[in-house]
C-alpha cells in the first residue's frame, strides 16, 4: 500500500515543478528536461558538463563566488593590493565625511570659523572635502526639490 502511494506522489510533485523555470547555471530539481520557454533560450541555461567547464569551483552543486582564486600569484597580490587600497580610499572618505558633519552640525560656532575649518580639511585633503561637498550640495538640492513639491500638495 505505501508503495503505489510514495510512487504517485512522487510523480505528482515531479509534475508540478516540471513547468517552472530553471536557475542559469543549476539543474533542474527532477531532470534535465526544458520547458518551451527554456528550449528558446538554450544558450542562456546550462547543462552540467558545460557547467564543470565554466565554474571550475564546484559545492555540492553550487558555485563558490565568494572568493575568487587567481591561478597566477602575481594577479592575487595585484587583486589583494587594489582591494587593500580601496578599503583604506573607503575609510579615509568615511573620516572625512564624519569630519564635514561635524562642523557642519556644531551650531556653536560662526560662519567663519565653520568656513575657515572647511579649508583647513580641504587643505589636508585637496580631492576628498571638494567631492563631498559637491555630493552634499547635491542632496540638500533634491531634498530641497521634494520638500517644495511636498509642499504643493
Amino acid at each position: 500500500m505505501l508503495g503505489p502511494v510514495f510512487l504517485l506522489l512522487t510523480v505528482l510533485s515531479a509534475h508540478a515543478f516540471r513547468g517552472l523555470p530553471s536557475l542559469p547555471g543549476y539543474l533542474n530539481a527532477f531532470g534535465t528536461t526544458s520547458s518551451s520557454a527554456e528550449a528558446d533560450n538554450s544558450g542562456r541555461f546550462y547543462n552540467r558538463g558545460l557547467r564543470v567547464k565554466t565554474y571550475p569551483r564546484v559545492y555540492n552543486g553550487l558555485e563558490n563566488l565568494a572568493e575568487l582564486k587567481e591561478k597566477d600569484p602575481v594577479l592575487s597580490q595585484i587583486r589583494q593590493n587594489v582591494q587593500l587600497d580601496i578599503q583604506k580610499i573607503s575609510d579615509e572618505v568615511g573620516l572625512v565625511s564624519k569630519q564635514i558633519s561635524a562642523i557642519y552640525n556644531d551650531q556653536s560656532i560662526s560662519v567663519e570659523a565653520r568656513n575657515s575649518a572647511i579649508q583647513a580639511l580641504t587643505d589636508k585633503y585637496p580631492k576628498i572635502v571638494p567631492a563631498l561637498l559637491n555630493l552634499i550640495g547635491k542632496i540638500h538640492k533634491i531634498n530641497h526639490y521634494n520638500s517644495m513639491q511636498y509642499e504643493r500638495l
